[in-house]
């Protein structure tokens, strides 16, 4: 069980840490293509924002990705559980209210709350490491 969860944070760490790199640079781009809208100029600032935020995620993940420590594994699962849940229950309810199919935000919320969900039962399942002393 350890190793999935090994393999799920680093897929989403390595995912969250492009994904961040790009709307960083094209944030008008990321946001008309998953959202189907447009940005001004305060917009780009809080996507760009966003960005940060969900690189420096991917970054703190990643450098947990072949943690075998239960208890550190559930430190990480309360920020992981917590953002994907979250991100991806946001998309849902977006691309629900949207007055226009969009592909991409269903994608983004499915896949986010999969991962979330996948996550919290990996870890909560991982039996701890036995211990000599």
């Amino acid at each position: 069980m350890r190793r999935v969860a090994g393999i799920l944070v680093s897929l989403v760490a390595l995912g969250e840490i492009a994904v961040g790199v790009v709307l960083v640079l094209f944030p008008e781009t990321v946001v008309e293509f998953l959202l189907g809208a447009r940005v001004g100029p305060s917009g780009t600032l809080i996507a760009r924002m966003a960005a940060l935020a969900i690189t420096a995620l991917g970054l703190a993940w990643w450098e947990d990705r072949n943690s075998h420590d239960r208890a550190r594994l559930r430190q990480v699962a309360i920020g992981f559980v917590g953002y994907n849940v979250g991100v991806g229950l946001l998309f849902l309810a977006y691309a629900w209210g949207a007055d226009r199919l969009l592909p991409f935000a269903w994608l983004v919320g499915i896949a986010h709350t999969l991962a979330g969900i996948a996550f919290a039962v990996v870890v909560y399942r991982t039996p701890p490491v036995a211990t000599t002393g």
